[in-house]
């Protein structure tokens, strides 16, 4: 989830909020869409990076702890103190602000260039293109694309471009989604994080899945969910390394 937070002073800094620190705000969002007072936001332990030359606070790996109007005295002071002097856009962003920093296109439009651009679609999931699978395998050592090898069996079961034969890979989730507007169709690339975000599971689900599987590539059912829904795509095209529609980012429309 991408925010913009803003002091008093009008100073804003852009906040990314990644996996179940994103879906607590969500539901927190959710559950009280209706109210108006301000919603305070207590982030520990936060990390401070440089994203796209710009700062940008984000909650870490591990340690970081996310408090939403906490019944805690730090909170509780900023209220006091503060709430007076606050409103609704100056604590949370208007979620638009961040789609349309990249041209709203509609499917037809999407330029047929070399240069990478980023383009936002308003678009609905329509279908799975299963010519790829849904996941593939990756070499625990360098972390490239792996290729199953069929030719020697007393060898590798895997083939990696960079170690050769190898044993030891990890899955990781790579969907290729039909999507249509009133313009057109198109086919766009889901990756992991997107996946676990909208069908709320985490790794060690989805790799239970890859491995109940057996490279059959036959999606899970829990996947299903995502038809037919409408959502905000904010992407990168062409993708410089496989020349694809590549999603950045996305959310329910």
């Amino acid at each position: 989830m991408n925010l913009v937070a803003q002091d008093l002073s009008g100073t804003k800094i852009a906040v990314a909020l990644w996996d179940s620190f994103a879906l607590k705000l969500n539901t927190y969002i959710s559950q009280h869409h209706n109210e108006t007072a301000p919603v305070i936001i207590l982030l520990r332990l936060a990390k401070l990076k440089i994203s796209g030359g710009q700062p940008q606070v984000s909650n870490c790996l591990f340690g970081s702890r996310l408090h939403i109007n906490d019944d805690m005295p730090h909170i509780l002071e900023f209220k006091s103190n503060r709430t007076s002097q606050l409103n609704s856009d100056t604590v949370v962003a208007n979620p638009e602000d961040y789609y349309l920093r990249f041209q709203i296109k509609n499917i037809d439009e999407i330029p047929d260039l070399n240069e990478e651009v980023g383009l936002t679609i308003i678009a609905t999931i329509i279908g799975f293109d299963m010519d790829e699978g849904w996941y593939s395998f990756y070499c625990r050592d360098c972390s490239k694309k792996v290729t199953k090898n069929d030719d020697d069996v007393d060898a590798g079961p895997f083939h990696c471009d960079g170690c050769g034969l190898v044993s030891d890979v990890y899955g990781k989730i790579r969907i290729v989604v039909r999507v249509q507007d009133e313009s057109g169709s198109s086919s766009f690339i889901l990756f992991e994080r997107h996946v676990k975000d909208l069908i709320h599971r985490g790794n060690q689900w989805l790799m239970e899945k890859i491995a109940k599987d057996q490279g059959r590539q036959q999606i899970p059912d829990e996947f299903k969910i995502l038809l037919n829904k409408k959502f905000v795509f904010k992407f990168r095209y062409p993708c410089s390394i496989c020349r694809k529609t590549i999603v950045l980012t996305l959310c329910r429309s």
